[in-house]
């Protein structure tokens, strides 16, 4: 268990750095969400997705990334899982609290709750988990649907309603592939 405190120690110190003279935190583990987001709205191509699946193999290379999973050891997964869930519910709360996303056309126009929430889970379940679904070859494709999957499912109300309608309108395969990779005990 050392090493697993060890590891998270290390992790967490690479990952929250100071901003605003040192104020605020900043996250770089942000970073895989906002690119999968950015590949999402952009539209999916096999070449888009080569190239996100490129860039999040170089973000989760980095040193200070590598080396603490690899403190981790066996555990590793659960260091990358309870990692990525905090920097989803992180990702999820800034977003909502962001007055530009919470608006339209140009900011004169606030969104209803309702539209938010639409909003929301369309970027999350979309441009988010579509994209991560596609990704068959990623070893952080299950851990980082899984955290975004839960803390989707914290962040909002009616969660699990706006997720089980986005997975009924899957085809049978990506279903079934959503539902093995969501079946997991970090999941729950």
């Amino acid at each position: 268990m050392a090493d697993f405190n060890e590891a998270k120690t290390a992790l967490e110190a690479y990952r929250f750095f100071d901003i605003k003279d040192g104020k605020e935190k900043g996250d770089r583990l942000l970073e895989p969400w906002i690119l999968l987001l950015t590949i999402g709205r952009a539209g999916i191509s096999g070449r888009r997705l080569k190239r996100f699946e490129k860039q999040l193999a170089q973000f989760f290379a980095r040193k200070e990334i590598s080396e603490a999973v690899a403190m981790a050891g066996p555990e590793s997964e659960r260091l990358l899982y309870e990692q990525l869930l905090d920097s989803a519910r992180n990702y999820l709360r800034i977003t909502v609290a962001d007055p530009g996303y919470n608006s339209s056309l140009f900011g004169l126009i606030k969104l209803k709750d309702e539209d938010r929430e639409r909003k929301l889970a369309a970027d999350v379940h979309k441009f988010m988990q579509g994209p991560l679904l596609m990704l068959d070859e990623s070893p952080y494709r299950a851990v980082m649907m899984r955290a975004l999957h839960r803390a989707f499912l914290e962040s909002q109300e009616d969660g699990q309603e706006w997720f089980d309608g986005w997975r009924e309108s899957l085809d049978l395969e990506h279903r079934t592939k959503l539902d093995s990779i969501l079946q997991s005990p970090e999941a729950d």
